[in-house]
């Protein structure tokens, strides 16, 4: 979890934040509330780390090239874009689409992501291995290789590909990396969703029922009541915790046709009761951690 983004659940003093082991409290062990900084919640030493040649391109980066580069873009620019985002009835379009692509990024880049790679990498895989078929087999008789000893060759390196141990992560890297370097191509069908989606400014203005964040923030949820952990498309609200007052509400019920270079931010004030649903809302594709800025709001859901 980026601390740009944990930062701003801190109360106003700069206090600690506070987790809780949502995973353990399910397992119904005994699950007790944690005082952290921001450095220290959902981190893990070099887990951005490129140790090889990059799966789907081949291209060779430097091993710190997503922690260095990537990650330090969009942390470094997120405050000022989130101080505009809570204080302004609408904000320049290419801030805007900096909010679209941080929230991309932000789900591709976490732990959550490994377990939808893991279900998807031989589809994947089987997928890219008949798109490169055609032309690498082509190469090969050229090279003066026979088609049957290709396809020996090609379907062995396949096999091997898909019984890799980092394959997931690979995909993961991989995704942070071409997003960065070519966002036109690769970002631009979630920018042009989330865009003409409107957007709302949702506020809690009870000091005493506050919004969580987890460490995997942000949920969708669509017409039909299912969740999910990304969705931007055909009926959907998405809602993606900012502060310990502020969710910010993306939803295609209604569109935004973008007629200026502003995009216009609704807002909208909610009682305790539905800041409590947003929160529980939130936990459902949480991996293991709440975050809240008071044990007290935690200790709800101990409670429960």
């Amino acid at each position: 979890m980026p601390q740009c983004y944990l930062k701003n659940f801190r109360s106003e003093n700069g206090g600690p934040l506070f987790t809780l082991n949502i995973e353990h409290l399910k397992k119904g062990y005994n699950t007790k509330i944690k005082s952290q900084h921001p450095g220290a919640i959902c981190y893990i030493n070099n887990y951005y780390s490129i140790k090889d040649k990059l799966i789907l391109s081949g291209e060779l980066k430097a091993i710190d090239f997503v922690e260095n580069i990537v990650n330090h873009y969009y942390e470094n620019r997120y405050q000022s874009v989130f101080e505009k985002l809570i204080n302004n009835q609408s904000i320049s379009f290419e801030d805007a689409m900096f909010v679209s692509d941080f929230l991309v990024h932000l789900k591709i880049r976490n732990p959550y992501q490994i377990g939808l790679n893991e279900n998807l990498k031989i589809e994947k895989i089987i997928q890219i291995a008949k798109e490169r078929y055609s032309s690498l087999k082509n190469e090969a008789i050229k090279w003066g290789y026979s088609s049957v000893f290709f396809d020996s060759i090609y379907g062995n390196e396949i096999i091997k590909l898909i019984n890799k141990e980092s394959l997931t992560k690979d995909f993961q890297l991989e995704s942070l990396v071409q997003k960065f370097t070519n966002p036109e191509k690769k970002l631009a069908l979630f920018r042009e969703a989330i865009l003409l989606c409107q957007w709302t400014l949702i506020e809690s203005k009870n000091d005493q029922e506050l919004f969580i964040t987890t460490d995997n923030p942000g949920v969708a949820i669509d017409t039909f009541g299912k969740i999910h952990n990304t969705k931007f498309t055909n009926g959907f609200n998405f809602y993606f915790p900012i502060s310990p007052n502020h969710t910010l509400e993306i939803s295609d019920s209604k569109k935004d046709h973008l007629r200026t270079n502003k995009k216009e931010i609704k807002g909208k004030s909610i009682n305790s009761k539905l800041v409590m649903g947003l929160n529980h809302l939130y936990t459902k594709v949480s991996t293991r951690y709440l975050i809240a800025n008071n044990a007290r709001t935690l200790q709800n859901f101990i409670d429960l």
